[in-house]
Parts: C-alpha cells; structure tokens; sequence
C-alpha cells in the first residue's frame, strides 16, 4: 500500500524509460509495405471460392515458412490485405477442393489486383502446409487453442457472441445477465473470475476495483471481431499474473484491410408465451442489439475506424425460492419457521429457538408423552431478488480508433474506449449495476520486431447497489433484529391474547412479529415494509443511495488501473532460433469510499506490480521439433517476488503426426479485492487477507470455523431425535457437552489465517494433433495441474465470548446471529490441490457441409478436507456438437449447435448448489439477399429443454427466438 503521488510517479518513470530504449531500435528496416488484393475463383465455373487462402512464403520451396503471413478470402472470393515482407516472395491460393497455384512476386506493384482461377480437384492435396481447418503454424504449435473467425462470428447460431465461445472445448461461461458472461477453462469457475485473462487487442478488459470481466462491455462489436483465441490453461510467463488458468484474446479488424460501412440489428423475444388465442398473437420480453462500424483509410498511412453498439431488452430473472435453510427444500415460511430462500434476501441471519414442538406420543403403558422442543432456526422474513431490482438492462459501447503508419515497418494506434450498463452481477452478493461506466485509453506501437502497448483504465459505479443489503436495511428499518426475534418467541410459545395470535400457530406469530407491534414499548417498530407500497419505493430509494457501510446499500468504486507493456523480438543470431524479450507494469488506484474497501478518509490504497520476461524459440532436427522456452520475473508491492519457467516442444513424424509437450509453472498474486476488501454482505462481512486487514478482527483462538460448526450442529440435533425415554437419550445441554470437542477442533489457531500468499499452480500437458485428410482434424490433450496455496474464501464465526475462555457459553453463541459475527477470509488452503482433465476436438467438412465435435472431462483427484471454499465450479464432463452448411442452397445457409453439461456443484460466498445437468440446441437458419446486401438470421437458443442456471443462485436461462439483419456491401462486391 503506497501514497498514489509516489507510485504514479514510477509509472510515469517506467513508460518514458521503456519508449526511449526502444525508440532506439533499428526502425529503418529493409522491408517494404505490400498491398495485394483480388479475387479467386474456378476456372471452370467462374464463381467465386470462399475461405481460399493466400499465403505468403519464401521464393525456396526448402525454406520453411516463418511469415505467419496469409488471410482467406471473403463470400465473393475476394481478398485485400497489407504486409510488410522483403522480396522476392512467393504467393499461394489454395483450397481444399481445388489445385494450388503459385505466382512470385519480385518487385514491388502498385495497386495489384489479382484474378486467380482454381482448377478444381477433389481428392484436395496433401495438407501439410495449410487448410481452411488448420494451418501448419498450428499444427506445429506447442500449445493446446481454439480460434473463432469472422466467419464463425457471422454464423452465430444464438443471440451473443460468449455463447459461440462457450462451444470451444474446456470454456466454462458463468451468466451474470442476459448481457454479461465471464468465460473460464479448467476448473475453478467463479463469476468474478480473476485465474483467465480477458484481452481485446492485448489489453485487459476487467473492472478495475469490482475485478471482475464484465461481459463484453470493453470488448468488440460482433462486426468488429477478426478472431477469439482461446488457450486453456496456465499462461502466467507470457501474459503475468492474472492469466493462471488460461486466456482469451479477441482480435479486432484492421481498418487498413477491412474498410466501409457496416450495420446489424438484433431482434429477439424471451419468455415467448404461445398460449392466446391465436398463434399470431404472442407476448415474451424484447431484446434489440444494434451495432454499427465504419473503417476508411484517408491514406496509404493513416485509417480510422468507429464502432458502436446499443442494447436493451428485460434480463433473465434469478426466481429460484428453493429453500436452503431448515426443512425441505419446496418449504417456505408458512410451514416452517427457518426458511432460506435462495434468491430470497434478509432470511439469511437466524435465531436457534425451541420452536419445534411435535406431537405427544403414546407409550408401551399407554401414557401419552410430550417430547422436549427441538432447537432449529428462526430466520426473518425476507424479500424475493424481483420485488428488489429492475429487470431492465441497457447497454451502450463506443469505441474509436486511430491509425498511422510511421514509416513502412511501424505503426501507432491511439484508441479510445465508453462503455455504459445496466445489468446484474452475482459476485460476493447479488449487485445490481445501474449506470455503471467504464472509460479505457490506449496507445500501440507495433512492428514485426517491437510491440508497445500502455493503456488507463477507469470505473465509475453510477447508482449501482447490493442487493443482499438493501433487503437486510429494509428488514432492520423496519424492527430490528434482537426485537423481532423476541416478538416472534413470545408469540409463538406463549400466545398474545391481546393481539389474537394462540399459541402455536407459526404463521400468526410470524404475522405478529413483521407487524407494527412490539412488546417493549421504548423500542422504535414499524410494520414490515410491503412490497409495491409507496413505503416501500421510498425507504429502498432512500437505501439505495446511503453510501453507510453498515445500513446502506449504494457503492462506490471509482478506481483506476494504468499498465504499459512491450515485446521485442531481438535479431536473429541463430539460425532457425528467435529470442523475444518483454516487461509490464501496472498500477492500481482504488477509490470506494469505504462502500467496498478500507479506503476513507486519507487512506488512499494503491497496489503495484511488474515483470519481465524471456523468451526463446527453436526449430531443430531438419524442422521437424518445435522448441520454446521463457522465464518470468513478477514483484508485487506486497508479495515476494516470483520467478515462473516455462518449456514447450512440438515433434513431427512423417508430416502427419504432431505431439506436443509442455510445462507451466503458473502463479498469481491475489488480486486487489482479495488483498483489501472489508465489505459488509448482508449476512457476512467480507475481509481482504493482508496481514493489516485481519489484524482488526482478533480471530486466532476467537473464531470457529462454519465447517466444525455445521458438523457440531448436525452431530447435536442427531442425539435430540432419539426417544427421550430411551437410556441414550440426551437432552440439549448434554447432548451440546457431549460434541464440543467438535467446536474445539474447529478454533482457529494462532498460526492461521494470518495473512495471504500468491498462488502457484505446476501443470504438464500432452497432446496429439493429425490432419488425416484435407477434409478431417483431429486433436487430443491431457493434463495435470498441482496447486500449492490456492486462494479461496475460510468461512468463520466469531461468538461474543471467546471459546478458548468458555467453550460452551461460546457453543450458544454460534448459532445466534445477534451474538456472533459471520466472516468470510480470503486466504490460502493449507491441502494441496490436483486436477487432471483431457479433451478432444474433431472437425470435419466434407461437401460444404461443416461438422465439430469436442469434448472435455475436468475434476479434482479427490476432494481437500481444507476448510476453505475450493469452488472448482465445472461440470466433469462437457460435449459441443456443431453442423452447418454457409450455402447449402444459392443464397441460402444455416447452422445447429448442441451443448451439453452434467452435473456440477457450485461453491462461492454468494451461495453453495448444485447445478443440474443441461443439454440444449441452438438453431440459425440464413438467407443472403445480394440486391440489399444485406444477410437475414432468423434462429432459436436453447431449444429443448426449459430455464437453467450455470450459476447457483444466478439467473434462470430461457430460449429467444431472434432475427438478425446485417448489412456488409463488402460481403457482396
């Protein structure tokens, strides 16, 4: 923790330091920039070949190819794009369906406009060097990564583009909203997922203070997306810390290649009702999504590009009342008293009374016998999540960007960045964003040797609220909690003659207590605040914007992140070997005003970090073993440094085979909210694992841990269902004596939870890639993953009387929320975690039409006994299916997904659940009008089974029928 004047100094320091150093490499380079179009079609048919690819290659048919240099062509065959390359170099056009050509090129042309014509040829050609389904670079790869298109992206058989990632193999997609996704491969999904990277255009797209990926609102419009690189698992010496368990990298289009105006409009409809009289006639919530781009090169050296996209529609409902408190789980207040509803909020705080009285019962001897009263809890009367947030969602992004080329080797981007919404999030708490903006800068300075990249990211929370604490604050407005619980008591046990509650009736003592009445008359009541009562509306807007950490809901976050990152690939000085070396740095300016960290009054929080690397790659063996190896140092201000190796190697046999392997030591640092928050959740208090946030609450050998005390309950209500008469039977005192050994377990010690520590993962990986036809891929993998220290959340309770002074005064206190405090600690599991997964992905396009197949399995070697909430959050197994055809008719295409999930159960300090098993389709069906140029998708997602939730106590996920117009005059020149 430093003064913000300091650390923005250093950053400062560090960004004019990197730019001169490399302002001094050799940016006079002997290559010159090449501009090539034109079109490909069959000499025989002359209608144009789509996805036909032209690649650049050395003049040397020996000389294996390094440029990574090639593009496919569009629908009508065409293809425009620039390079920079020296000549003389070769150009191929190939197509699995048609005979290569070559041509060289050996001086420099202005304005080529190419004619190719293909020869067609059935049987293809020998693949080794490139196909439309996977290239040689990536079948040489070291590496285990999916890719989605442009042409994927325009073949969206749904309504959002995360739901197009979540069919790649191993991605995990948690649904916050109908408008925002987090995306997560190989386990330990959260939905503030801080272990995968999200990047568009190589910068981070996370809220800075909240840490957590919010959806797309700072990535691209689906008409601006070029590709979506996926690669499961971890990427920490490439990409630093926050890239444990994977990244995803989304590629925006050049505005040099890919110039003009386009547009879409989105219509869908979900909750669609069928049920009037006439079909025609039909009722569901809208959903419309408009976006726009329009890209121009005014020169041969400067473009532009402007992007923006605007939605609106009413979000998935989270409506799932199943009760986790006492009793069965279809039970709600009126038959028990102990009722937890799962997106029912203010029922979580509970009172253990003697409550549950059951019927006599008659004896051997005929004598009837009335049992003791059990103990169980009491919970207040909560509200439903609908009756506290608006269910409308909005969401507008800007993005502009500027382009100019220095020279024929060098370019500078300068972009900017507005994103607005209205949403839900479910994180630590439900939290609704209303008017939540986030602003992002950038600059790039790129070439084919050097990439620099520094960007300012800032939030600003708007009215955004938690929904968890403003059904509590409505609650205890209303009577509060030591009084209530004594109203109820009273009336339940005794009876209240006055007020016409006999004794007994569970339902009108609970009247009584959610009433204006109270039996002390010096304590302030008033009747529970109704739902849709002008009351209501008042008290929770007056609650919505209190900033009070303890009885408001509002937050603020208002911080900042600032990073500057670069690469340079240095000369070459050995023969077929490349050596990159890069560095970042980053800064973060937090500013909540203690609605989420301990950030008042002159305690300013920033937190800094920074890392370099090395790395190294190698071509030996006449090619045919692919090498690469890094190193990476990584200090943060308040951790030790880290030094994470990596080493990878790719061998081919006969041009057919490719098996790879690869070792990862991942690490990351707890991020900023592990690190510093203190926030009140309604019914806990989040705390920060640094060693100054703990020290405020005195928790060694004054805290239990919920595990030791959910199995000192269980262990006691056991003992209290036997007969009374039986010779083993005990009653509550005996029987809470007879167990504390149970709680005595559970105290924490003094060398725990006394501060938190990076977490380090060591992963192997092996994989097999065949090209058995043009037309057939096949790739496989498996891996392990060892994680030492991994950072979850210890759930404690913290009695008003130390159990190492009492143990049992203490063992009352515990199940009694007015004498005990609940916490929830970010902190380090003390069990070793090792996970063990493999995957499959099948691709096959025979005739136009296109097939995949992928599949995963993921779980844990055995379940830790450590107290600490693990959350691996993923189903074991996962399968996607893909099939379509982009013309199986003139004009005409369509395209079906299937996805598949089994059974997971999901762990977070929201809530803990199990999520069930979930198969569902999505259909699209297209037809292009040539005259409009314009596309028309009409289509269906989640076709076939009804609403699921891949978050426990998330929202409910429904089918929308949608339509989609998009106009792309490219698409049709």
């Amino acid at each position: 923790m430093t003064t913000k004047k300091n650390r923005f100094g250093y950053f400062k320091y560090i960004l004019v330091t990197l730019l001169f150093v490399f302002s001094s490499t050799d940016i006079y380079s002997q290559n010159i920039s090449l501009h090539i179009s034109g079109r490909v079609i069959s000499n025989e048919t002359q209608k144009a070949i789509e996805d036909a690819s032209v690649q650049i290659l050395p003049v040397m048919e020996d000389v294996e190819s390094d440029y990574g240099i090639g593009i496919s062509t569009e629908k009508n065959g065409t293809f425009d794009f620039h390079f920079n390359q020296e000549l003389p170099i070769r150009i191929r056009f190939s197509h699995v369906s048609f005979q290569p050509f070559e041509m060289i090129l050996s001086e420099k042309a202005e304005g080529l406009d190419l004619l190719i014509p293909l020869t067609p040829n059935i049987l293809g050609e020998d693949m080794t060097v490139t196909a439309p389904l996977v290239t040689k670079v990536e079948l040489e790869d070291t590496k285990t990564f999916d890719r989605i298109s442009t042409v994927d992206v325009q073949q969206l058989a749904s309504f959002d583009i995360y739901d197009l990632v979540s069919t790649l193999r191993e991605v995990d997609v948690a649904t916050q909203s109908i408008t925002m996704q987090s995306v997560n491969t190989r386990g330990f999904n959260a939905s503030a997922n801080k272990r995968f990277l999200q990047l568009t255009d190589g910068i981070d797209n996370s809220a800075p203070g909240l840490s957590f990926p919010i959806g797309n609102l700072m990535g691209l419009p689906d008409l601006d997306v070029a590709s979506v690189d996926v690669f499961p698992g971890p990427s920490s010496t490439e990409y630093g810390s926050s890239a444990l368990n994977g990244v995803m990298i989304m590629t925006g289009r050049d505005p040099f290649e890919d110039q003009g105006l386009s547009l879409e409009f989105k219509a869908g409809v979900s909750e669609l009702d069928l049920s009037g009289e006439s079909f025609f006639v039909a009722d569901g919530n809208t959903t419309y999504d408009m976006q726009g781009r329009y890209a121009k090169a005014i020169t041969e050296k400067f473009a532009f590009k402007m992007t923006g996209a605007y939605s609106t529609g009413t979000d998935w409902a989270a409506d799932n009342y199943d009760n986790i408190g006492f009793g069965e789980d279809y039970l709600l207040h009126p038959e028990i008293p102990g009722y937890n509803g799962v997106n029912v909020y203010g029922d979580e705080s509970y009172v253990y009374q003697q409550v549950y009285n059951q019927e006599p019962y008659e004896d051997r001897n005929g004598n009837f016998i009335s049992p003791p009263p059990n103990y169980g809890p009491v919970t207040r009367t909560g509200y439903r999540e609908e009756d506290l947030v608006d269910y409308s969602v909005e969401t507008t992004r800007l993005a502009a960007s500027l382009q100019y080329k220095l020279n024929e080797n060098y370019k500078l981007s300068l972009d900017g960045k507005y994103g607005y919404t209205n949403s839900l999030y479910t994180g630590d708490s439900r939290i609704r964003l209303e008017g939540f903006k986030m602003y992002q800068t950038s600059f790039r300075l790129d070439s084919d040797r050097l990439e620099v990249i520094g960007y300012n990211t800032w939030q600003d929370s708007g009215n955004s609220y938690d929904v968890n604490l403003l059904s509590e604050s409505l609650i205890s407005s209303a009577k509060l909690n030591s009084d209530w619980y004594r109203d109820f008591l009273t009336a339940y046990e005794r009876g209240l003659f006055l007020y016409g509650v006999p004794a007994g009736n569970l339902v009108e003592a609970r009247k009584f207590a959610d009433s204006e009445y109270t039996l002390l008359p010096d304590s302030e009541a008033r009747a529970r605040f109704e739902p849709g009562t002008s009351e209501f509306q008042e008290r929770s807007s007056e609650i919505k914007r209190s900033l009070d950490p303890e009885n408001g809901a509002g937050i603020i976050d208002n911080s900042q992140l600032y990073h500057i990152q670069t690469t340079y690939k240095l000369p070459e000085i050995v023969s077929n070997s490349t050596t990159s070396v890069g560095g970042n740095y980053r800064f973060y300016d937090l500013d909540s005003k203690g609605t989420i960290f301990p950030d008042t009054g002159s305690n300013d929080i920033t937190n800094s970090e920074y890392g370099f690397y090395i790395r190294q790659e190698s071509s030996l063996i006449d090619e045919k073993l692919n090498i690469n190896a890094s190193v990476r140092y990584d200090k943060n201000e308040n951790f030790k440094a880290r030094i994470s190796p990596q080493f990878g190697l790719n061998y081919t046999i006969n041009d057919k085979h490719y098996f790879r392997f690869s070792y990862q030591n991942g690490f990351r640092y707890p991020g900023v909210r592990e690190q510093f928050v203190d926030n009140n959740l309604g019914n806990a208090r989040l705390i920060g694992g640094l060693p100054q946030n703990l020290s405020l609450y005195d928790l060694q050998q004054n805290a239990i841990t919920e595990d030791a005390i959910d199995e000192f309950n269980e262990a006691v209500n056991s003992e209290l269902g036997v007969n009374p008469r039986s010779p083993e039977a005990y009653n509550r005192t005996q029987a809470e004596l007879k167990y504390l050994p149970i709680l005595e377990d559970g105290i924490i010690k003094k060398d725990e939870l006394l501060g938190i520590n990076p977490e380090v993962v060591n992963a192997f990986e092996f994989g097999y890639k065949r090209l058995f036809t043009p037309q057939l891929f096949l790739d496989l993998n498996y891996y392990v993953s060892f994680y030492k220290n991994f950072i979850g959340v210890t759930r404690v309770i913290k009695p008003k009387t130390s159990p190492t002074e009492d143990l049992y005064v203490a063992a009352g206190q515990i199940n009694n929320s007015l004498e005990s405090d609940r916490l929830f600690i970010y902190s380090n599991a003390q069990d070793k975690m090792v996970v063990h997964g493999a995957s499959f992905s099948l691709d096959y396009i025979s005739g136009g039409f296109l097939a995949s197949l992928n599949g995963s399995y993921s779980n844990l070697f055995e379940n830790p006994s450590d107290p600490i909430t693990p959350g691996f959050n993923t189903p074991p197994f996962k399968m996607n299916f893909e099939w379509g055809h982009r013309e199986i008719a003139e004009n005409i295409g369509f395209k079906m997904t299937y996805r598949f999930r089994t059974k997971y159960y999901w762990e977070s300090t929201f809530l803990d659940g199990p999520i069930d098993m979930y198969g569902h389709f999505d259909f699209q069906f297209n037809v292009r009008i040539p005259k409009a140029k314009s596309t028309l998708k009409v289509g269906l997602t989640n076709m076939g089974i009804s609403e699921y939730s891949n978050i426990y106590g998330g929202p409910e996920i429904g089918s929308i029928v949608f339509t989609t117009l998009n106009f792309n005059p490219k698409m049709f020149q």
